[in-house]
């Protein structure tokens, strides 16, 4: 979206992350870069709360931590 329709097309999700935090969800999934499986990359892309919702184990990262890591 960002390339074809510029940053201010972009859903909330891709911005909500900046400096340490970033920082912090970036080494969190770099950390993970092994795990496989879709069962068990929902964490890594849309963080704790959706991993709880959806019965799988929390791995320390908020909320569409993914996104913001995907577009860095």
């Amino acid at each position: 979206v960002r390339e074809l329709s510029g940053e201010d097309a972009m859903g909330p999700w891709a911005t909500s992350l900046s400096g340490a935090e970033l920082d912090a969800a970036c080494a969190r999934i770099a950390a993970g870069i092994d795990v496989a499986g879709m069962g068990n990359l929902s964490p890594y892309v849309f963080g704790d709360r959706t991993a709880r919702l959806l019965g799988q184990e929390p791995v320390g990262l908020p909320d569409f931590a993914g996104y913001a890591a995907g577009l860095r």
